[in-house]
């Protein structure tokens, strides 16, 4: 076949040519996004119930939900919070479950779970997300800094009517949530000296109100051939008929207008959102699978520049840019794919001082990448950032390919041959080596699918796209280079003796003379080997184990809580004094969340949810500790805790399994005593040795008033009426609503604020005689202090404990002898350590089958069960370079850095099978073994010093970066150059070494 393609250049590159245009075509189609589109096996059930305390939405709705959710199929965990006026459900799946189908189930459990919740409890909504439904940007909308501010609602309604259609119409964004809002009602003032003169209370205005809100239906008339409909009724659509209900007291008739004074006022919300200081609103904005971000981007800063003229007032701006990664992520493959092909260039001009070579190796990326990119939009993937890392990974492996064949070509031209026969025996040499190093490198990345939930699924993509990198490379090696290495020499009279390249002669020298160093000292070549293998595991012993490595931080998150429950506007003017002596951008979420779909946020008035970005010199320790030291000093009850920006990744794999937290179950004990159980609990988990810090339930105060039966009868006051002016007085009572097509305006009756003690002591209600009686005669007030959240999990309501420990085991084993001291108390630890067991137990299972999988293929490739044992001893060197090199650099164990040790593996074994393919090759021709390893090494340590070469340096710019790119590709990069090192040395010469050893007295058939 080779012979065939050499023989006509033309339609060769002629066809390639054709394909790279579909190949360009292609790429300007590819979705770009920042994670593939994968289905979060998580919904989350969000329920709002307005001025309900913690316990009472616990009691009330979420534990009735629980209930009826734990007969859904495929339920891997679930967990309830309930705060002040909602709550949420967190219900975890066993990946791979068709998530469209257990939300519809979920949805009809909810639907049957309704007839047993509060009526006044709206329907619960039920969230499912997936990686492509995270928002890529937030938006902010205030009032310009430097113009008069209008009112929150006019904000509002400018986002709603005007901002939402404007965007949502742009064909890259698919949904715009929005928190902040403010509405707004009409407000009834009473006068109370009127009110009380004419002996009348709010219920008698609503009764007033609902009786001239006339919506009687409709009725059909019949006129000869016409018929008519006819609508009967006058409803209230305008704030005038407000101010015009008559109503009748005695004799005499009565407008609202002279009882009480009428207005149109922005709502009391339960939610905000502030912005360095300024009432604002949040826009999360979510893209549409097939949008182009960089598309997205564009267009969102072109509206924002013709809002900004349009409407002067408003300022729109852009914060918390989730595309930063990916764009790190782009950048760093153009240049990394840009100073590989220089890199290589210029190694293998080094080797052959030509310009044709040089020039076939900087054609064979490009080409390999482009059709890559092909094969992408064929198997309808994205451009994201794990196949873009796959694609990164895969690039050393492109050129090792081309180096490989060139080489080999080269080879066999020097041994004068002409010039199409060494096109053509060069490459066949090398198509089954080739083959199965391709076929090795996937089987170690490919069983990697198969590790449990949404890590496996990255894998998945990653693995395809160093398949697809791996396959197109490999069959550009061996279709087009020896078609154009054939076109470029053609016709020309050139020669390639090795000893022409000084570097050449020079490395030969130094691997004859390490040759013979080595093969004359075996027993100290392997005593030297043992010794940095066990200092390589001890060292492995000491390294973290994290999931990620350390980014550097542009931004960090904080969640207060207040310990008692703020108003948004008091929360927002406390957060506001702690950033007077900081120059920093901050926004904060406070409240309730208004968010639909974005679940990043699920407040509670006892809380505050900050958002504060680094600025370019800030150290986020420093701000932190600041912020700490204010919050204590100004406000006692508060606690502040910090965490890193929710990335994407961070949404995906939430820090759920991190830290140490301890949940306290009170099966046994009665209610009224488990505050004093938890209590002396936590103080003695927080006293035992080797806990540095514990955290336990918060509790706020709050007062509880009661009516007294007996005394509303004595003095003949109807419950409803209390309720209704205890409401009047503490807040408001909504008396009805304005309805129409546009909007719905809830209609409100005020009084002037009164505090608990004033009700107490001044506040008085009429009964059905019209008589003043005093509150305190009805009611009794009581001051207690209630969690600020109530948690839950499968089993039941538990209260939790966090700690901060170095030695987990050791309090583990304490925490759970604690148990015989509280009878009826049952306790569940839960921390990283099992999680990362787990997560340990399940990747060595794997690999083990990788390796084995790996065996199999050489077993194939060799037709031997010896020399693939060989080939995989090198393994254990490479990893022991890369834990060396990332303890030097003082990095962690982390998915990046396991990455690079494993194309690493597959670098150095590809090196490996062609050199012991090569020296099988020439025992077949009659050598003898000694002299065949010999040779084989001399054939093969340009091969294998140019691919090395092209790798590391290809890699040292990660070293040295400060950028985003830099230092998460870092660790990768490590692991990489570390491997490669040892890795090279090992193919170099303990590979020959062991050949030597196990497989010199085997006896080889002669050559067909």
């Amino acid at each position: 076949m080779i012979r065939f393609l050499v023989n006509r250049p033309v339609s060769v590159i002629a066809l390639f040519l054709g394909v790279l245009l579909l190949a360009i075509l292609a790429l300007r189609q590819l979705k770009i996004s920042l994670l593939p589109d994968i289905a979060i096996p998580e919904v989350i059930i969000l329920v709002d119930v307005p001025n309900e305390s913690p316990a009472g939405v616990e009691q009330q709705v979420l534990s009735t939900l629980r209930s009826g959710l734990l007969s859904i199929s495929g339920l891997e965990d679930m967990s309830s919070t309930a705060s002040w006026g909602s709550g949420e459900i967190r219900l975890r799946f066993d990946y791979g479950l068709n998530m469209d189908k257990v939300f519809i189930e979920l949805n009809e459990l909810i639907d049957l779970s309704m007839n047993d919740l509060p009526p006044t409890v709206s329907r619960p909504r039920a969230v499912k997300t997936r990686a492509t439904d995270l928002p890529v940007f937030y938006l902010s909308l205030a009032y310009h800094s430097g113009k008069e501010p209008g009112s929150l609602a006019e904000l509002s309604e400018y986002a709603r009517k005007v901002l939402r259609p404007r965007l949502e119409q742009l064909p890259e964004i698919a949904f715009l949530d929005m928190h902040g809002l403010t509405d707004q009602h009409l407000v009834i003032q009473s006068y109370p000296e009127v009110m009380a003169s004419l002996g009348i209370n709010q219920l008698d205005l609503q009764a007033a109100i609902e009786s001239n809100n006339l919506v009687l239906g409709s009725i059909t008339i019949k006129e000869r051939a016409y018929q008519y409909q006819v609508r009967i009724g006058k409803p209230i659509t305008q704030i005038a008929d407000i101010r015009n209900t008559t109503f009748q007291v005695g004799d005499r008739l009565f407008k609202i207008d002279d009882v009480a004074e009428v207005s149109l006022e922005d709502q009391t919300s339960v939610s905000a959102f502030y912005e360095n200081g300024r009432r604002a609103i949040s826009l999360a904005v979510v893209k549409s699978p097939n949008a182009s971000l960089k598309t997205l981007k564009q267009r969102l800063q072109t509206i924002q520049e013709q809002i900004m003229q349009e409407e002067s007032r408003f300022q729109l701006r852009i914060s918390r840019d989730q595309t930063t990664l990916l764009q790190a992520t782009l950048w760093n493959l153009t240049s990394s794919l840009m100073l590989a092909c220089v890199l290589a260039v210029g190694i293998v001009f080094l080797f052959y001082p030509r310009w044709q070579i040089p020039t076939l190796i900087g054609i064979v990326v490009p080409v390999s990448l482009l059709l890559s990119f092909l094969f992408f939009r064929l198997g309808d993937m994205s451009i994201n950032m794990i196949s873009l890392s796959g694609l990164l990974l895969g690039l050393g492996l492109m050129i090792d390919n081309g180096i490989i064949v060139l080489d080999n070509i080269s080879l066999s031209w020097n041994q004068e041959q002409s010039l199409a026969q060494a096109c053509v025996q060069g490459t066949n040499e090398m198509i089954r080596p080739l083959l199965t190093s391709m076929l090795t490198t996937c089987s170690i990345f490919f069983p990697l699918i198969f590790l449990s939930g949404i890590t496996g699924a990255l894998f998945l993509d990653q693995a395809l796209a160093i398949s697809i990198s791996l396959l197109i490379s490999y069959l550009v090696s061996i279709i087009l280079l020896p078609v154009l290495y054939y076109v470029l020499m053609q016709n020309q009279n050139i020669t390639f003796p090795q000893q022409n390249s000084a570097l050449s002669r020079m490395l030969l020298n130094g691997y004859d003379r390490g040759f013979r160093i080595i093969f004359k000292h075996k027993k100290l070549s392997f005593v030297i080997i043992v010794l940095f293998l066990s200092l390589s595991a001890i060292i492995f012993q000491g390294l973290a184990k994290t999931r990620f490595p350390t980014l550097p931080e542009r931004a960090f998150e904080a969640e207060i809580e207040w310990g008692a429950g703020l108003q948004p506007a008091v929360a927002a003017q406390r957060i506001t004094t702690l950033f007077d002596s900081l120059d920093i951008y901050w926004q904060a979420h406070l409240g309730i969340s208004q968010f639909l779909l974005n679940t990043t946020y699920q407040g509670s008035l006892n809380s505050a949810s900050l958002y504060i970005e680094l600025p370019p010199d800030g150290a986020a320790s420093d701000i932190q500790n600041l912020l700490a030291r204010e919050l204590a000093d100004r406000y006692e009850t508060a606690s502040i805790t910090f965490s890193a920006e929710r990335t994407a990744f961070e949404l995906l794999f939430p820090s759920s399994h991190t830290g140490f937290s301890v949940r306290c179950y009170f099966p046994g004990v009665e209610d009224l005593d488990q505050s004093d159980v938890y209590q002396g609990l936590f103080n003695n988990i927080k006293s035992l040795p080797g806990v540095n810090d514990a955290k336990g339930m918060l509790y706020s105060p709050s007062y509880l008033i009661e009516p007294i039966p007996e005394k509303l009868i004595q003095y003949q006051v109807n419950y409803e009426i209390l309720r209704a002016e205890l409401s009047r007085l503490l807040n408001y009572y909504q008396l009805t609503e304005i309805r129409s097509f546009q909007y719905s305006l809830p209609v409100v009756i005020k009084s002037e604020d009164y505090s608990i003690d004033e009700i107490n002591s001044t506040a008085t209600i009429l009964n059905q005689n019209g008589l003043p009686i005093p509150l305190r005669h009805l009611i009794r007030i009581r001051k207690t202090r209630s969690p600020q959240k109530y948690f839950a999990s499968r089993k039941g309501p538990y209260l939790p404990l966090e700690l901060v420990t170095d030695f987990p085991e050791q309090v583990e084993k304490k925490i759970m002898e604690l148990t015989h001291q509280y009878p009826g108390v049952e306790l569940e630890v839960y921390s990283n350590k099992q999680y990362n067991q787990g997560l340990r137990r399940e990747l060595t299972i794997i690999l083990g089958f990788s390796i084995l999988l790996l065996y199999f293929l050489l077993t194939a490739q060799f037709e031997s069960f010896l020399q693939p044992l060989v080939v995989l001893s090198e393994i254990p060197l490479g990893l022991a370079g890369s834990i060396v090199l990332l303890w030097i650099f003082e990095q962690s164990i982390n998915i990046m850095s396991l990455t690079g040790m494993i194309v690493t593996v597959g670098v150095v074994i590809n090196d490996s099978i062609v050199k012991i393919d090569t020296i099988n090759r020439l025992r077949r021709q009659g050598m003898d073994s000694k002299s065949a390893i010999h040779m084989g090494g001399l054939k093969r340590i340009n091969a294998i010093t140019m691919t090395s070469l092209t790798t590391i340096l290809a890699s040292l710019p990660f070293l040295f970066g400060n950028d985003l790119g830099s230092m998460l590709q870092r660790p990768l990069a490590i692991g990489l150059i570390g491997g490669m090192i040892i890795g090279t040395l090992a193919s170099l010469f303990m590979v020959p070494l062991l050949y030597d050893i196990v497989l010199s007295k085997k006896a080889f058939p002669p050559e067909d």
